[in-house]
């Protein structure tokens, strides 16, 4: 059927009208949304009712993340040139995104406070909501962990006061990651079952299956593997019926389940599921999770006695986190590469390693206001050993 377009500006931005995005898709159709695409870039539907299926269903038809990059900077480049705020605040929220995804932290934090700010000034509820979310979660990667939970809670507090059921579910999960990498497993696991809670009351599945991730990671933690793989489980169901984003969460899953299987000491589950991460983490460019399944590799290789390897995939996961930071991975690598030149007798190298995870650490902690918080992260036996390696 033929498009109904109304331009909503001469240059960048069509409204439009007459097609149910809900349903089936004829071919036609999708190359003439291609086209407004291309004339137009920022398209607009309104009134549409989807679940996260029927969009994801939509939007895989024009394409992957590496597609949508340089059509996103061209709309930001187009629309501030004409100074066309609506296009602008959609393209800087978005493209912050996609630096999220790939684990460019502070030009997501760039990105997004700008987005927010527009976001505020257009009234846009949903993007304001959008900017706040990846921004908090940025702000946690690079350890700045208070300021990560003041953004998440604003941004929850704001949702609930707007009645919105897209992102607020969403969002209880994070601070317990948070909590989690500040070592506080019991705040962290109250988060997560929260955010279960939640992801269920409002049929949010991809809410309900990262809550079910964190809590399979929390009980790795507590060694609880019963209750692990059964949680893991419930997950992979979930990814099974629901596609939307399902590749970016799937790559916390493989992680987590690499971690629960090391733990229990199957190495040959442990590689596998590393190796599902890495290429999975490698394809989609996820580079703190290219990091993390480098490390894994190492632990592997350190519970086979193969020091050499071991040594090797720590020299991997460092150099990809030098070109993209991410503290909270990176000071556990360091931590974890001291301990293993330490245990060879290289004292001076090991005590390089486990100075610098103390500097990260010290930094993290400076960087958590609750002093309740800072004392649980700095006396937990993880951050002691690295104290006490130096």
């Amino acid at each position: 059927m033929a498009l109904d377009i109304a331009p909503l500006h001469p240059h960048i931005g069509a409204e439009i009208t007459g097609i149910d995005l809900s349903g089936p898709m004829e071919e036609t159709t999708v190359q003439e949304i291609w086209r407004t695409i291309d004339r137009y870039a920022v398209l607009v539907f309104h009134d549409q009712h989807l679940t996260d299926g029927q969009l994801h269903d939509f939007a895989a038809r024009f394409g992957e993340l590496e597609i949508g990059r340089p059509i996103i900077d061209d709309v930001i480049k187009s629309a501030r040139a004409i100074n066309y705020k609506p296009a602008l605040m959609a393209g800087l929220t978005w493209r912050g995104c996609l630096y999220f995804f790939q684990s460019e932290y502070e030009r997501t934090i760039e990105f997004e406070i700008e987005a927010k700010r527009l976001a505020s000034e257009c009234r846009d509820g949903f993007l304001l909501l959008t900017g706040l979310f990846f921004h908090g979660l940025s702000l946690g990667n690079l350890g700045r962990i208070s300021e990560a939970m003041a953004v998440l809670e604003d941004a929850i507090s704001k949702a609930r006061r707007n009645g919105d059921l897209f992102w607020f579910p969403r969002m209880p999960n994070c601070i317990g990651w948070l909590h989690r990498e500040i070592q506080d497993f019991e705040g962290a696991l109250k988060y997560d079952q929260e955010g279960l809670h939640v992801g269920r009351e409002f049929h949010v599945l991809e809410a309900e299956a990262n809550s079910l991730i964190n809590l399979g990671i929390d009980h790795t933690i507590a060694n609880k593997p019963a209750e692990t793989a059964s949680v893991f489980h419930e997950a992979r169901d979930i990814f099974e019926r629901d596609k939307w984003f399902r590749w970016r969460y799937n790559i916390r899953l493989e992680a987590a389940t690499a971690e629960h299987w090391l733990r229990q000491g199957d190495l040959t589950q442990a590689a596998e599921f590393t190796e599902k991460l890495i290429q999975m983490a490698d394809e989609f460019k996820s580079r703190k999770y290219l990091a993390v399944g480098h490390k894994l590799k190492a632990d592997i290789a350190i519970a086979g006695n193969d020091t050499e390897t071991a040594r090797k995939e720590f020299e991997v996961a460092l150099k990809v986190l030098a070109e993209y930071p991410a503290p909270v991975v990176k000071w556990k690598v360091l931590a974890a590469l001291g301990q293993l030149l330490k245990s060879a007798g290289e004292t001076d190298e090991a005590r390089r390693a486990l100075t610098e995870a103390r500097e990260i650490v010290e930094y993290c902690a400076s960087n958590v206001s609750d002093d309740d918080l800072r004392s649980i992260f700095l006396n937990s036996k993880a951050v002691q050993e690295v104290m006490i390696g130096c």
